[in-house]
């Protein structure tokens, strides 16, 4: 893709290059675009279709949404035991000066390949402090580190932890959206106040999720679905 980029600008001679449509694969099934296979393709490379017809945010525009509202300095990851082929991570310090760590996960295939829900038992921080960190060139993507199944080691900060819950929004196959709620049925045409509550409903919710302080580590225990993008923030303690 950046062999394909510098070619294009060479080729422009001085000139602007726009891209005005980008996409996750020539499927003949459309629906795709539409679904969160399509924020997990992002998290992985690129996607296509940030709204519908009507303006209302896709999953792919959640999973922008997410990577605009990271911070630029990335955390080392390393992890243990037999990695996953499709489940994913990549680690930052949260935006604004914060201490709080962000992980995002994402559980991604491409299309007709094997792919099934995977259950992280434990991810077990022992992150020193300062963490190691690594500065984001605005152009650069984070590393992803490949996941192991059931077990995550990233590097230990139980006693830096705020409190024993962290934060997550996920952007999930279910339900599935930005379609219609099973209320409307599948109407031809959409009325004003019909957008506006299938806007509301695709909008990233934060949730808790507990946390076990073992030791010197915090474990945690998800299920990612596929297709499922997770953003997890852990409170921390300066």
């Amino acid at each position: 893709m950046k062999q394909v980029v510098l070619k294009a600008r060479a080729q422009a001679g001085g000139l602007p290059v726009f891209y005005t449509e980008f996409n996750d694969g020539l499927y003949f099934t459309p629906s795709y675009h539409d679904r969160p296979f399509a924020a997990a393709f992002i998290m992985q490379g690129d996607g296509w279709g940030l709204l519908n017809m009507h303006g209302i945010p896709k999953p792919s525009y959640r999973a922008y949404q997410i990577l605009h509202q990271l911070g630029d300095k990335e955390l080392q990851v390393t992890t243990s035991g037999p990695a996953s082929p499709t489940l994913q991570m990549f680690a930052v310090q949260a935006a604004n000066g914060s201490a709080d760590i962000d992980l995002v996960l994402y559980n991604h295939q491409v299309i007709g390949s094997p792919i099934a829900p995977e259950a992280v038992t434990s991810i077990i921080m022992t992150f020193t402090f300062p963490p190691s960190i690594r500065p984001l060139h605005p152009h650069c993507r984070p590393t992803r580190t490949p996941l192991a199944p059931t077990q995550v080691t990233i590097a230990g900060v139980a006693s830096r932890m705020a409190g024993d819950n962290v934060q997550v929004r996920a952007i999930d196959p279910r339900p599935p959206l930005p379609r219609c709620l099973p209320p409307m049925g599948a109407p031809q045409y959409l009325t004003a106040a019909q957008v506006s509550t299938l806007a509301r409903a695709s909008e990233l919710q934060w949730t808790s999720l507990a946390a076990a302080r073992v030791g010197a580590d915090i474990q945690i225990k998800a299920t990612l679905t596929p297709e499922a993008v997770w953003h997890v923030r852990i409170p921390m303690r300066r």
